[in-house]
């Protein structure tokens, strides 16, 4: 069936449900130190919810005490709202050892409730990964400045589509504007046993005889299956004849305007010799 791409389409909002820092805590802080994130999450209805999160250096050597808030206006209370606090302790190497509330599952600090918000959005319900796709830990504390690299949070607001494209083995991909990209419909490919017995149709087209043998449909560079090439359009669908034709008719409209230039040439150089 025909592939249909809707310039008007549209993709809706997926809330946050999970998120995760690379932060360096200062090796050394006095204690009461204090440093700060600021971390935008985005909730069912695709409006960006700031939250804060606040590491203070603890009385103990080698720990720090952490606080999430969401801020007063959005929940449209008079003060800001604690999501979740505890307390990180790393090693005499700066890495992280443990956390309280504990880590559920290893790595992971979940319970991160967003509850009433005043736009109406459902429920959140938030997990802080400490580790790295790699499990290494994205939390460390160094004698280097306190500072947050790189934050990492799913989810994402509504976009609409902005353009698309054909891959190699098919897939219509869609890029929208909230920089997501979806799989809008997929090109099959056909695979014949004798390709040269298929027959010339009308507008660059073949069509299947008893020399070629039924099509077998699959996916593009499966089993044998050709890949497709995006925006580009195959020289077998280009009518030599038809080519040739328009090339002599171009030749000749050449070769026609060359000699009326010549000719008002000559009858320039005709004129300029009468006067001079």
């Amino acid at each position: 069936m025909p592939i249909s791409v809707n310039s008007t389409a549209s993709i809706p909002a997926q809330a946050t449900t999970s998120f995760s820092t690379t932060t360096n805590l200062q090796a050394g802080s006095a204690a009461g130190a204090t440093f700060s994130t600021p971390l935008a999450v985005v909730d069912s209805l695709g409006e960006t919810q700031n939250l804060t999160i606040t590491y203070t250096a603890g009385a103990t050597p080698n720990s720090w005490n952490y606080t999430i808030t969401l801020p007063a206006s959005a929940t449209g209370a008079t003060a800001a709202t604690t999501l979740t606090s505890g307390t990180m302790t790393f090693s005499s190497s700066g890495s992280l050892t443990a956390t309280t509330p504990a880590s559920s599952p290893a790595g992971t600090i979940g319970g991160i409730n967003i509850t009433g918000l005043a736009d109406g959005a459902a429920a959140m319900k938030l997990t802080w990964n400490l580790n790295s796709a790699t499990g290494a830990s994205t939390m460390t504390q160094q004698a280097t400045a306190s500072a947050t690299s790189a934050t990492d949070v799913n989810g994402f607001a509504p976009g609409t589509l902005t353009s698309f494209s054909v891959l190699p083995d098919g897939t219509v991909e869609g890029k929208f504007s909230n920089n997501q990209t979806l799989a809008l419909g997929q090109v099959a490919v056909a695979s014949f046993a004798n390709p040269e017995g298929l027959t010339q149709g009308s507008n660059g087209t073949f069509q299947a005889t008893t020399a070629s043998g039924t099509a077998v449909v699959g996916e593009a560079g499966v089993g044998g299956n050709g890949t497709i090439t995006g925006g580009a359009v195959e020289q077998s669908n280009v009518n030599l004849s038809t080519e040739f034709s328009n090339m002599i008719v171009a030749q000749q409209s050449y070769e026609a305007n060359a000699k009326a230039l010549t000719t008002l040439n000559q009858v320039s150089q005709a004129t300029i010799q009468m006067i001079t």
